[in-house]
């Protein structure tokens, strides 16, 4: 039978025959290793003086090794391994052959960089495995290249964001846990600065997911770019970031925020749109007691304190935020589970005519009837539910029942409802907010929309559009809090509002001996401004005849409050 030379279990196998004469087994041995795929090599050991081995002297090889040494078995064969390949004695490669060839014991896996001039000289990297066999040396090269460019790929993946490219949370609370071990030994204290780009989620909402990855990269790369090198920085989740570093004193916080925020707050274009950003910052400091678990808990706590002061902010922690955090996540719980078995009420306030008292609308306002706490208002749990996005959920709810009672006939006039931010940007509220009105048959004429300035101001353009669609209809748009905020004349031009609403406040103040004089001009230029333009006033927050009185010689024609009716439910429907 003929030896399969394709085949080294074969040839090996053949080569082990008792039947074979000396140079028959060299032959097929000789067969064998020039089959193999991975480059071997056979040395003999040159020792010095002293008896310890100072190099090795190549006896043998495959062909797939002298392909890799980029020369022929004739030139190679013979030349000395220091000579050859440079660098293996400082590398500790020599000693590593030497001790594996004087004991006997394997030489394992190591990884080491060689030029494979098979693909022009390429730097690649190969696992090299040894053994002694009588008087030599033998080694064979793996070229694993490919598996630990794929390792350390997914070992980058693992620890960096493809967004941004920064490090993310896992690589930051690796990270956090080491600089803690040496804040501990050398006394100092680590700082945590978590931030929270104001306004990105109008800024995805308005304008899409791709501009928005785009402004968090250019707000990645100034962290990376401005803050010094003591500071480093990770992004966390959407759009927080965060910031370590180990301080020497409490007053270096300061100055830090200050850096970071100068960092973030440049003017930038992204996708053609001209974007100032900001960021709010919490801030945390290590103890001898802190782990990153603890420390990026208190953070978060500094920085929901921090968006709920004002935006653009920075708070440091303090044990008192903690109890807040855990009330806000419980509140959060609690909304879930309320929206899935509907535990909202929709009370309504009169809206009236200041003339007669005649009840010509309601305002739509919703209240929580929590399983353990009883009857909620919106104080409650409204800024909770717009942070965690729920709002929607609650909006939905809220619309539903307000088109439920309209169709029913169980609400005169008009009805209006309240949009929050989060509502406004949504990309599904206006088509949403159609269906259900034309599920229940109600004339857009019956609706209207109230929307204050913060929730518009952040992004105008889409939400301008979406207004405009209702107005067509016929649904009318109310500008909320009217007076309160810096842009809300400009508003009335940017937006199709129909009317607008005297802020509370102005109408409190009315009747005050301090501040009366500015109330009472600041209401009357805007009924003069509302006659001008055309545009439906209400006065909000009415409690007393005397402001009833006031607002009605000022040219007031609508008015809501206390004075007329507190928000209440609608009679339970009698039997029919």
């Amino acid at each position: 039978m003929t030896p399969d030379t394709g085949n080294l279990g074969g040839l090996a196998a053949q080569a082990a025959s008792p039947d074979l004469e000396p140079e028959g087994v060299t032959t097929l041995l000789r067969a064998a290793m020039d089959t193999m795929l991975d480059p071997m090599v056979m040395m003999e050991p040159v020792r010095n003086d002293v008896g310890e081995i100072a190099d090795f002297i190549v006896v043998d090889g495959n062909e797939a090794f002298f392909r890799f040494v980029g020369q022929t078995r004739d030139q190679y064969l013979g030349t000395a391994l220091l000579t050859t390949v440079p660098g293996q004695a400082e590398s500790g490669l020599l000693e590593a052959y030497a001790q594996a060839f004087d004991t006997g014991e394997p030489l394992r896996a190591i990884e080491v960089p060689y030029a494979d001039e098979v693909v022009g000289g390429q730097l690649r990297l190969y696992d090299l495995h040894g053994t002694r066999a009588l008087d030599r040396l033998v080694l064979t090269f793996r070229d694993v290249t490919d598996r630990v460019s794929e390792r350390e790929r997914l070992e980058y993946l693992a620890f960096h964001d493809p967004i941004t490219g920064l490090p993310n949370v896992a690589w930051a609370r690796n990270e956090l846990d080491r600089q803690l071990r040496l804040a501990h030994a050398g006394s100092q204290r680590v700082a945590v600065f978590l931030l929270g780009l104001d306004n990105f989620k109008l800024v995805n909402d308005s304008l899409g997911h791709v501009t928005g990855d785009e402004l968090l990269a250019t707000v990645g790369a100034r962290l990376v770019d401005q803050l010094p090198d003591d500071l480093t920085c990770a992004r966390l989740a959407s759009d927080e970031f965060i910031v370590l570093g180990r301080i020497g004193a409490s007053d270096d916080v300061a100055r830090r925020v200050d850096l970071i925020q100068a960092a973030v707050s440049q003017e930038t274009y992204v996708s053609g749109h001209a974007m100032l950003p900001s960021t709010t910052i919490g801030v945390a400091l290590s103890n001898p007691d802190s782990d990153p678990s603890s420390l990026l808990r208190e953070a978060d706590s500094a920085l929901s304190r921090a968006k709920a002061t004002s935006k653009g902010s920075w708070q440091p922690f303090d044990t008192e935020m903690l109890s807040d955090s855990v009330r806000r996540l419980t509140v959060e719980a609690d909304l879930r589970a309320s929206l899935e078995t509907g535990d909202f009420l929709v009370y309504y306030q009169p809206i009236v005519q200041l003339a007669d008292g005649r009840i010509v609308g309601h305002e739509a306002l919703v209240r929580w009837l929590h399983p353990t706490r009883g009857l909620l208002g919106p104080a409650e749990f409204l800024p909770v539910a717009e942070e965690s996005g729920l709002v929607l959920g609650i909006g939905r709810l809220v619309l539903d029942q307000v088109c439920s009672d309209v169709a029913a006939g169980r609400l005169g006039g008009k009805v209006s409802v309240n949009a929050s931010a989060v509502e406004l940007t949504s990309p599904r509220w206006c088509e949403e907010f159609q269906a259900t009105l034309g599920g229940y048959g109600v004339s857009p004429d019956r609706i209207c929309v109230e929307v204050t300035e913060t929730a518009v101001l952040g992004a105008l353009d889409s939400v301008r559009a979406d207004l405009e669609r209702l107005r067509a209809l016929g649904v009318g748009i109310y500008l909320d809090d009217f007076g309160t905020g810096y842009s809300s004349i400009a508003l009335l031009r940017d937006l199709p509002v129909t009317g607008l609403k005297l802020d509370r406040r102005f109408v409190h103040d009315l009747t005050d001996e301090v501040e009366g004089g500015f109330a009472d001009a600041l209401a009357d230029g805007v009924a003069t401004l509302m006659t001008g333009l055309g545009l439906e006033g209400i006065a909000e927050g009415i409690e007393t005849p005397e402001q009833s009185a006031a607002l009605t010689s000022q040219g007031w024609r609508l008015g809501q409050g206390y004075l007329f009716g507190r928000p209440a439910p609608l009679p339970a429907p009698g039997p029919e």
